[in-house]
């Protein structure tokens, strides 16, 4: 598994934007700091979904499903 410490100045920190996982699986594990979003789309969008803040579990899995298996 891939993991990096928590920056000391995260005001200096550039993240990815927002973006779609091509694979198709990604494990992450939580820490306490957070910055998980998720778009929510309904059926009458266009791309102009809403996106909502994931709030961390410490020590939680979250499984993201890429778009190599989406259907």
């Amino acid at each position: 598994m891939n993991y990096y410490p928590a920056c000391p100045n995260p005001d200096l920190t550039v993240g990815a934007g927002q973006h779609t996982d091509t694979g198709s699986i990604t494990v992450l594990l939580q820490d306490g700091v957070g910055g998980l979003h998720v778009k929510v789309e309904d059926d009458n969008d266009v791309g102009q979904g809403e996106w909502l803040e994931i709030p961390p579990i410490p020590g939680a899995l979250v499984i993201n499903v890429g778009d190599a298996l989406q259907v």
